[in-house]
């Protein structure tokens, strides 16, 4: 489930987070954007970088657990 999308605090960035509702199980989720990626990362809530992400054209898959949240941070080529 999408939850936020923002503008990053420090940084021209777009945060997205996803959030997995479910008690029982673990969800997959894909985001893409039509726009070319320069820089993508997963992030924790204050925004710091926890490791960086390799988009395969402009399409990132990710899985969440149960009740679990996820940010990412995404630098898209202007």
């Amino acid at each position: 489930m999408l939850s936020v999308v923002k503008k990053a605090e420090q940084d021209e960035g777009l945060v997205i987070r996803l959030f997995n509702p479910s008690r029982a199980e673990g969800t997959d989720s894909v985001i893409s954007f039509k726009a070319e990626v320069e820089k993508s990362e997963e992030v924790n809530l204050n925004e710091e970088a926890i490791r960086e992400l390799e988009p395969k054209d402009g399409t990132f898959s990710m899985t969440h657990h149960h009740c679990q949240q996820k940010s990412y941070k995404v630098h898209l080529k202007q």
